[in-house]
């Protein structure tokens, strides 16, 4: 006990005394120490970083195999609905094909109907036109005898046979005693004009032919007027007749103004021109000559397009060959060809005109 008190007396002398060694020595003891501290805490530091790359490692790991699993799982999804859909979309086609088929197998029957149909009616518009040839040039040859007179005022119980032969007598100084042979004279069927308006021509029938035309000729040949009007004198003819004759009254004023001679035969027109005489056989055929020489016209005589035109435009298909084929009605591309290829085929005999 004695000498242990002993010593701590002596170390506290020592240490009253401040030895240098000794504190320096208790510096370096402390400096150790807190170096010692500042690896162990590095060390810590390092073994939770570790720690933390170890976990985030994991944590990566596991999200990228639930990230594949949850794609896997939508991308075998969005396979199934594609597969569906095309699986649909092919079911569609299909039946547009079918559709398309039999619309195209239609179209080719409506088209050769048409055609057929085409074909009919122009046959018959053409056989119509000879026929209302042949009824024309009948009803010429039963007006071949008469004649029209225009412009002779109409008077409330007019006996018209009676005052055609005296006007036709006294205007023509014909001889005396001149039988003119005149079997009907009347006005023209339709109901009486006004006053104002002009009055209905006379229609003469004579027995003779012959004295018609010599009639004609005299009253051309003379400028005839009754109570102050001129009266006019021409051919009966047919009611077709004188529809084309009048399509020609806006070339005839043309050619008048410009002192331009011409004849109208019938239906036809005859110009004469500085180069020689010219027949035309329509209007329309006149007017596009008349136009190519310098003259203008106005075009009031234009109807349009005829009817087997407008039938052309209409239905422009026509068939270009004949249909190819076996003697029992098969197609001569064998059985095995299917319905569209056999329509396509139908179509392809016809083309626009």
């Amino acid at each position: 006990m004695s000498g242990g008190r002993k010593q701590r007396s002596i170390r506290k002398k020592m240490a009253e005394e401040h030895d240098p060694d000794v504190e320096q020595m208790e510096e370096e003891s402390g400096d150790s120490n807190q170096l010692q501290a500042v690896l162990e805490g590095l060390h810590n530091i390092t073994a939770e970083i570790r720690d933390f790359k170890k976990e985030v490692k994991e944590n990566l790991i596991k999200f990228k195999d639930e990230f594949k699993e949850e794609v896997k799982r939508e991308f075998m999804g969005f396979k199934e609905e594609i597969k569906k859909k095309v699986a649909q979309n092919d079911a569609e086609i299909q039946k547009q094909q079918e559709d398309m088929t039999e619309a195209q197998g239609r179209i080719a029957a409506l088209e050769e109907c048409n055609t057929e149909a085409k074909d009919a009616i122009l046959n018959l518009l053409k056989q119509q036109r000879k026929l209302q040839e042949k009824l024309t040039e009948l009803e010429g040859h039963g007006r071949r005898c008469n004649m029209r007179i225009y412009n002779v005022a109409e008077k409330d119980g007019e006996l018209i046979q009676e005052m055609v032969e005296k006007l036709l007598h006294r205007e023509l100084a014909l001889p005396a005693g001149t039988e003119l042979q005149i079997q009907r004279a009347h006005r023209s069927l339709g109901k009486k004009p006004p006053p104002e308006a002009n009055p209905r021509s006379i229609v003469v029938n004579f027995l003779k032919y012959k004295t018609k035309e010599e009639i004609l000729t005299k009253a051309w040949k003379k400028k005839i007027q009754v109570e102050g009007k001129r009266i006019f004198f021409d051919h009966d003819y047919p009611t077709e007749v004188i529809e084309k004759r009048k399509s020609y009254s806006e070339i005839k004023k043309a050619l008048k103004d410009r002192k331009i001679r011409f004849q109208t035969p019938m239906t036809k027109i005859r110009i004469h021109w500085s180069d020689g005489i010219k027949i035309y056989n329509n209007a329309e055929e006149a007017a596009i000559d008349m136009r190519r020489r310098g003259l203008e016209m106005k075009n009031k005589n234009d109807t349009g397009p005829s009817t087997e035109e407008r039938i052309q435009t209409a239905v422009p298909w026509q068939r270009i060959g004949k249909k190819h084929g076996t003697d029992d009605g098969t197609s001569a591309t064998g059985s095995g060809q299917n319905a569209s290829s056999r329509a396509k085929e139908r179509l392809q005999e016809f083309q626009r005109g």
